[in-house]
């Protein structure tokens, strides 16, 4: 009985030829089929009361930015303000698994 491995270059080449077929069908793989990556986002909304979003942000902005950052894991904040409310997004680094509860707890 002979080896498969009496031929390296018919191995090689089905290696090499499988390989290739499997990139080339897995460019038309659903997006549905791909296992669930997604970077952790958060959006924390601040009602506004009696202040514009300027006094605010002027108030209480850079120390409430500033303390979100530190929490653990966060790579981005950012503030967008609109008549009554400012609105933070916090960009987690990839691989941190936040949930909201314990998002919650850190806050």
């Amino acid at each position: 009985m002979r080896s498969i491995f009496s031929h390296p270059k018919k191995v090689y080449f089905a290696l090499v030829a499988l390989t290739t077929l499997g990139i080339i069908l897995a460019q038309f793989l659903p997006i549905s089929l791909f296992p669930n990556s997604s970077k952790p986002e958060y959006y924390i909304n601040v009602g506004l009361v009696n202040l514009t979003h300027t006094d605010f942000y002027n108030q209480f902005g850079d120390e409430f930015r500033e303390s979100l950052k530190k929490l653990e894991g966060i790579e981005h904040v950012s503030v967008e303000g609109s008549a009554n409310s400012l609105s933070y997004e916090l960009e987690f680094k990839w691989g941190v698994d936040w949930s909201l509860t314990e998002f919650l707890r850190q806050v």
